[in-house]
C-alpha cells in the first residue's frame, strides 16, 4: 500500500498507458507492463484511491485455470 496523495482524476484515464508517468525520473513502463501481463492472462489490474488514509491500493486478479495468449497467437495454460 502507498500512502501518498493518491491518483488524481486527470491521471486516472492514462495510468496504464505506455510511457505515462507523473515522475520526472519515471519511465512510464511499470504499470503499463503489469497491466499488459494481467490482461494476457485474462486477468485485471485495478486501483482504488483510499480517501480515509490517503494513497492508493492496486489489485491484481488472475483467475486460476485460464489460458494465456502469446504475442504470436499461441495459447499456454496457466
Amino acid at each position: 500500500m502507498y500512502y501518498g496523495a493518491g491518483i488524481r482524476p486527470e491521471q486516472a484515464n492514462k495510468l496504464f498507458s505506455l510511457f505515462a508517468s507523473s515522475k520526472s525520473s519515471g519511465t512510464g513502463i511499470g504499470l503499463w507492463l503489469s497491466h499488459y501481463i494481467a490482461e494476457r492472462h485474462q486477468g485485471s489490474l485495478t486501483f482504488q484511491n483510499l480517501p480515509n488514509h490517503g494513497g492508493v491500493t492496486f489489485s491484481l486478479d488472475i483467475p486460476p485455470g485460464k489460458k494465456s495468449v502469446g504475442g504470436d497467437g499461441s495459447v499456454m495454460a496457466i
